[in-house]
């Protein structure tokens, strides 16, 4: 397959272990996150705990779900009691940063990797094809040696003058996830797993855990923002980072990953650069430059080289709109929230180029936002031609970093005669029945809520 031109997918995959979020439970099926219709979804059982949408799934997930299945304990709050133990919460910058249920899930994580090996040991070189030709392997994946060491001691050396410090030399993941990994290691002893899953081998430990650490990705829903997931893909471990990609991933309400040409002018594999950062998280520049340090990852991006310069903080915007204006569609919350979205279009253009996931985000944001505006009697700023510019903008990216298949583009196609009929119109009513249909359809793309509560 040739990657030298746009829009195209580069190759579709499932992963080889996953953990949705906690709140997403009953909500979402735990084998494939599709959602879930209560009249066709199947409980375990046994524990009582887990949901999918089908026997199959039921039956696949068994394959890790056996080790932490049990009628009296819940996995998921043992790790929960362990995760918030000061001692955790107090070790480093990455557990003092990350939220309850995002460690509940990364472990989760973990330990189905090591679930998954033992349940299924063929699973470790079962061949992933690449799509260009090429096969990789679980067994493949090699984390590289860490550049940065510390050196550490244990406090109460400090007194003991007479024998000096005992001073030990770790890595940076383990200098920063070290604790982590100790709660990895107490569950592990969990007489509960401890019984069905038996010894783990410390290579065995070590290497899922940095696996964990370098290459979990973030599983969404169908608009691209909300996390719904963690997974790890054996395919994308052989994919570099960047934090300025040439490829991104799209979910279309489950965890099959369709990873997208983003940019033109990819001649070769080795050349695809994807972001394991989440994307506009509402944490400062500098702190997402940190994270990447704490997983020693290295980039020489533009984002990295200048941080200050290329940072992207719309979610600072959103919170003072919010405060000041309530929330859309208010005019004045609409009208505060115009300038913010272009600035931040224009700074990932210059980050990312023309195509990019966020950006096909925020375009349909700002056509939201513009129908809002010209929909109120105060509006004297948003014009018709400025909608139907973004509009077909928006249809333009959509294609390359969704394509033609996905749920918004099929939206978007659905109204385009509504358009039509909206751009020759002479009527500047607010009672367009035209604008009405073009703003109920936006709205059931994108809930006014959904990028407001990543931002914020």
């Amino acid at each position: 397959m040739s990657l030298s031109q746009i829009p195209q997918t580069i190759f579709k995959c499932e992963p080889f272990v996953c953990a949705l979020k906690g709140n997403q439970k009953s909500i979402r099926c735990d084998h494939c996150f599709k959602s879930l219709e209560t009249q066709q979804s199947v409980m375990c059982d046994t524990c009582l705990k887990y949901w999918y949408c089908s026997d199959s799934c039921l039956n696949s997930h068994a394959v890790v779900h056996r080790f932490e299945c049990h009628a009296n304990y819940d996995l998921a709050e043992v790790i929960a009691k362990k995760c918030s133990a000061p001692v955790v919460r107090d070790e480093s910058d990455w557990c003092k940063f990350s939220d309850l249920d995002e460690m509940v899930t990364q472990t989760l994580l973990l330990l189905r990797i090591l679930f998954r090996l033992k349940s299924e040991p063929s699973c470790a070189t079962k061949a992933h094809p690449m799509g260009n030709g090429l096969s990789v392997s679980y067994d493949q994946i090699r984390a590289p040696v860490c550049q940065q060491m510390h050196k550490v001691w244990d406090d109460e050396d400090i007194c003991d003058t007479d024998n000096g410090l005992n001073i030990k030399t770790i890595d940076e993941v383990s200098y920063n996830f070290g604790a982590w990994l100790s709660v990895v290691r107490d569950v592990l002893h969990a007489e509960f797993i401890e019984t069905n899953l038996g010894t783990v081998s410390e290579a065995d430990l070590l290497k899922a855990f940095r696996v964990v650490v370098r290459y979990t990705l973030y599983v969404s829903d169908t608009t691209c923002l909300n996390e719904i997931g963690k997974a790890i893909y054996i395919e994308m471990c052989f994919i570099s980072h960047s934090c300025v990609p040439n490829c991104g991933p799209l979910f279309d309400g489950d965890n099959v990953l369709n990873l997208r040409l983003l940019v033109n002018g990819v001649t070769d594999w080795s050349e695809l650069r994807y972001d394991y950062q989440i994307e506009m998280t509402g944490y400062p520049a500098q702190e997402l430059s940190e994270s990447l340090v704490m997983r020693d990852i290295e980039c020489n991006c533009l984002k990295c080289v200048d941080v200050s310069q290329h940072s992207v903080n719309l979610h600072k915007a959103v919170t003072t709109a919010n405060l000041k204006y309530g929330n859309w569609p208010a005019f004045d919350y609409c009208h505060a929230m115009i300038a913010p979205i272009d600035d931040a279009l224009d700074s990932f253009a210059k980050i990312y180029g023309k195509y990019h996931p966020w950006i096909s985000a925020l375009l349909l944001w700002k056509l939201k936002v513009e129908c809002s505006l010209y929909n109120c009697e105060e509006n004297e700023d948003i014009t018709k031609q400025q909608i139907f510019t973004t509009f077909r903008r928006l249809k333009d990216t959509l294609s390359v970093t969704h394509g033609p298949d996905h749920v918004w583009s099929h939206k978007l196609k659905s109204i385009d005669n509504s358009f039509e009929h909206f751009m020759v119109t002479d009527t500047d009513s607010v009672d367009s029945d035209d604008l009405l249909t073009i703003d109920s359809t936006i709205e059931q793309i994108i809930p006014r809520t959904v990028i407001e509560q990543k931002l914020a």
